[in-house]
């Protein structure tokens, strides 16, 4: 099992070429001038937008603490999320992943929700005997929490104006980074709402979306956890993803619904259709003070989140 412990650019996997054309964009509408966005309407079209980053989840510091946290995927470890051009939010994005393209890179792949009509399921994990870890540095801060997710991944696109199916086809690694690295390294769009999705603070770590699951007044902490069955699929929370790069569309209309510079509304979900375990999450909890910590589960992002419950 490889550990990734540092917070930056964790996994270079992929040697795809990805054009970012805005010039070529722009220049290929002077070209066609006479087109409108109707005649393009019920026209099939494709493209591939490279977005700067997408989360999958974080790795919550243990909080009040001197220690750290690691977190290990399972191979069921999963995230469901929805995708909606704020550009153009009349188009309906519809996620379409058959059998031979489930493969995002050499480490991460895709499957097309059972439960949810337009909902993509990735996966950092493809491989059962290839697993990893992710720990976050000490002491046990808010800031030393890690963000983890597909760094520049890129997505296909087939539609019309009207509505387009998308899986990824493509990511240049996986990123761990802490909230000053997402800040320095993403959009600020994407960075700030990125950032939100870890809560800390106790009144608003409340159901439906975190579940209390254990406190403790310290000491290793080795925890495991299970799908879970009958898990409600309407729980959302939404991240926006900034457009950096734009290939191949003929028509304006989606053009400019995947223009380099817009952002992508992604929004999650905590359905939950895998079986079995899905993460282990250790951490070393020598206190700073006496005191206790609390442990809640985020359904949507899978994720366990420490809390010095004393301060």
């Amino acid at each position: 099992m490889k550990k990734l412990d540092t917070p930056k650019l964790v996994r270079n996997l992929s040697r795809r070429t990805f054009v970012q054309s805005t010039a070529l964009g722009m220049l290929g509408a002077a070209f066609v001038t006479s087109e409108t966005q109707s005649a393009w309407a019920g026209v099939k079209d494709s493209g591939e937008v490279m977005l700067d980053a997408l989360l999958m989840t974080y790795v919550s510091a243990p909080l009040g603490t001197t220690g750290s946290a690691v977190w290990t995927p399972d191979l069921p470890y999963a995230v469901s999320f929805g995708l909606r051009s704020l550009a153009n939010p009349d188009i309906r994005l519809r996620a379409r992943v058959s059998p031979s393209q489930e493969a995002i890179n050499s480490q991460s792949k895709q499957l097309q929700s059972e439960r949810l009509s337009e909902i993509l399921r990735v996966f950092p994990r493809r491989h059962q005997d290839e697993s990893f870890s992710v720990g976050t540095g000490t002491p046990g801060l808010a800031e030393h929490t890690l963000f983890y997710g597909l760094y520049k991944p890129v997505l296909r696109f087939k539609g019309n104006g009207k509505s387009a199916q998308f899986r990824f086809v493509d990511a240049e690694g996986s990123f761990a980074y802490v909230a000053e690295g997402v800040r320095a390294s993403f959009s600020p769009d994407t960075a700030s709402s990125m950032i939100r999705q870890y809560v800390f603070d106790r009144a608003a770590l409340v159901e439906p979306r975190f579940l209390s699951v254990h406190t403790t007044d310290g000491g290793p902490l080795v925890l495991v956890r299970k799908a879970e069955r009958g898990a409600p699929d309407d729980i959302t929370t939404t991240v926006t993803a900034s457009i950096i790069g734009q290939n191949g569309f003929a028509s304006d209309t989606l053009k400019q619904a995947f223009a380099v510079g817009s952002n992508l509304e992604v929004t999650y979900y905590s359905a939950e259709e895998s079986q079995g375990y899905i993460t282990k999450f250790e951490a070393g909890l020598d206190r700073v003070s006496p005191g206790l910590n609390q442990i809640f589960w985020d359904r949507i992002f899978k994720a366990f989140v420490i809390i010095d419950s004393s301060s």
